[in-house]
């Protein structure tokens, strides 16, 4: 193993995160590079991250290389129960993997499925977070214990306590290129944006259903939004539906869902105001952005995965089972959500605009 020892203790020059998916999750493990660059100045450090979340790396100059898997077409198969289609995406990572050489692993997503792939990496030190599901302690040769702070970034965080590094947990070390900045606004002109107005993004959507806000009541807050700001609708492609109904029912906002990319979104939010969402990965987009935000609340809580750092406002439901944590409502209408009243959001954002 290629380790050399340091001031009485072991130092790592070549050193594997793991973490996936989601776009929040991945940005709220960065502060872990962050940490190890400090910590071990020459080490190099990989990240095995599936796309889009590898964007979000790119911005990060802790990162020196970012192995690329796409682990959606693998999350198909074994859904469909193609299990041959499964072994050849899976062996397509574990050959990667088995490439390289690293001196430990840090797990920080704690599936089976990263389990299997950390066991892959040549690599005697394999460490992970205590998450208790998935099995995955099984391929971890030691798991930090248990800690009582229940924010995933601070749980993620806590896997340095194994490599004895005992630092405050910091913001990403994010650099952004001006140019880009420059074409982000070039980008707002050019869809009829007018840069010399407030800006703001509205979010609609995100992968779970359940925390959506009711999108009746996101028209009643856009059509009472001062008439001199502008609002832009980001999203996915395949938001586009519901975002035109909201856009047809205001006659306001101009759609750029669809056609940016997460380093699009990223430099977007530089060049920009404010942002309304839900619990999303645009949130946590925007707080590397130092953009100011406001978020609804209801199934999840900020307290557990908000972003820690940036300009944020969270307005949380208080319906008698908010922080469920549940993809499903099981009342069925996202009650929680629905208690969440227009008026208090529009209060917050003449607030946070002025």
């Amino acid at each position: 193993m290629n380790t050399k020892i340091s001031k009485g203790a072991v130092m790592y020059n070549k050193i594997l995160i793991i973490r996936l998916s989601s776009i929040g999750d991945v940005i709220n493990s960065m502060p872990v590079a962050r940490a190890l660059k400090n910590e071990y100045k020459d080490a190099k450090i990989s990240w095995l991250v599936s796309p889009p979340c590898d964007e979000a790396l790119r911005l990060c100059p802790d990162i020196d290389e970012i192995i690329v898997w796409d682990r959606r077409p693998f999350d198909i198969a074994v859904k469909n129960r193609n299990i041959m289609l499964a072994y050849k995406l899976l062996y397509q990572a574990t050959s990667a993997l088995s490439k390289r050489e690293f001196d430990v692993v840090l797990d920080i997503h704690s599936l089976f499925l990263t389990g299997i792939l950390s066991k892959f990496a040549k690599c005697k030190k394999r460490f992970g977070i205590d998450e208790l599901h998935e099995c995955n302690s099984l391929f971890m040769s030691k798991i930090v214990e248990n800690i009582e702070e229940i924010h995933k970034a601070k749980r993620y965080f806590s896997v340095l306590k194994l490599l004895n590094i005992d630092r405050e947990i910091t913001k990403s070390n994010i650099e952004f290129d001006k140019n880009l900045v420059k074409n982000a606004g070039k980008f707002l002109k050019k869809n009829g944006v007018d840069l010399s107005k407030k800006i703001i993004a509205v979010n609609l959507k995100t992968t779970w259903e359940n925390k959506h806000y009711p999108f009746e009541l996101f028209v009643e807050i856009i059509k009472k939004i001062d008439p001199n700001i502008e609002i832009i609708y980001t999203g996915i492609k395949g938001d586009i539906p519901i975002i035109e109904k909201v856009r047809n029912a205001t006659k306001r906002g101009i759609v750029t869902a669809g056609e940016t990319s997460v380093t699009d979104l990223f430099y977007i939010f530089k060049r920009i105001d404010l942002l309304l969402t839900v619990d999303s990965g645009p949130l946590h987009i925007a707080s590397l952005a130092d953009l100011k935000t406001i978020s609804l609340w209801g199934p999840t809580e900020p307290r557990m995965y908000a972003p820690l750092f940036g300009k944020n406002s969270f307005i949380i439901s208080d319906f008698h089972c908010v922080g469920c944590n549940k993809r499903k409502c099981k009342l069925g209408d996202n009650l929680c959500m629905r208690e969440i009243k227009p008026e208090v959001v529009l209060k917050e954002i003449n607030e946070v605009l002025v």
